[in-house]
């Protein structure tokens, strides 16, 4: 049960983001993009005792008119980020702290996301006819967006006094697959 060392929470909230000024000065009347509207869900669970801190969390991220590049080029040749109607991110997180002697933990931390753009349109340069060529795509993965992060971590406390405190550190560091455009190529 839930008692003094364990706590559940959710929230939820809408966070509205304005285009930033490149999109303005990179995009005419016409292709001019809409802000951004996010709506964060997330519901959690905390446990510290003694040794042992744990919490985990899972996350919903529904974006509206998302800002993202697509390759798309305005008037004078440059790249331009463009609205897309619907993306998201859903996941979960695990965080972990466990005290295993009195001035030594180990630490850890993995999350497993999906992020996905519903549907957008490439555009590639096409040097034969001097056009950009349109490619549909749909459930591609958000750029820079990668589906499993992990860390793992330890930290040794070798002087910890009300003035100083010296500790070593070591951790490591997990990025999965990630690329850096919509497409997934």
């Amino acid at each position: 049960g839930f008692n003094e060392h364990s706590s559940l929470y959710g929230l939820t909230g809408i966070i509205n983001k304005e285009p930033n000024r490149d999109d303005y000065v990179n995009s005419t009347p016409e292709s001019r993009p809409h802000p951004e509207r996010l709506w964060d869900t997330e519901i959690g669970y905390r446990f510290n005792k003694d040794v042992l801190s744990l919490e985990l969390v899972g996350y919903l991220m529904q974006y509206k008119d998302h800002l993202v590049p697509t390759g798309r080029l305005n008037d004078v040749g440059a790249h331009t980020r463009v609205n897309v109607d619907k993306s998201h991110r859903i996941g979960l997180e695990a965080i972990v702290n466990y005290k295993l002697f009195k001035d030594f933990d180990i630490n850890g931390q993995l999350t497993l996301s999906q992020n996905k753009i519903k549907a957008f349109n490439e555009y590639v340069d096409n040097w034969d006819t001097g056009i950009q060529d349109v490619i549909p795509h749909s459930q591609a993965d958000i750029a820079f967006s990668p589906s499993v992060l992990g860390s793992l971590g330890g930290n040794y406390v070798l002087v910890s006094n009300p003035k100083h405190e010296i500790a070593f550190n070591l951790g490591a560091r997990y990025i999965g697959k990630q690329f850096v455009d919509n497409t997934s190529n």
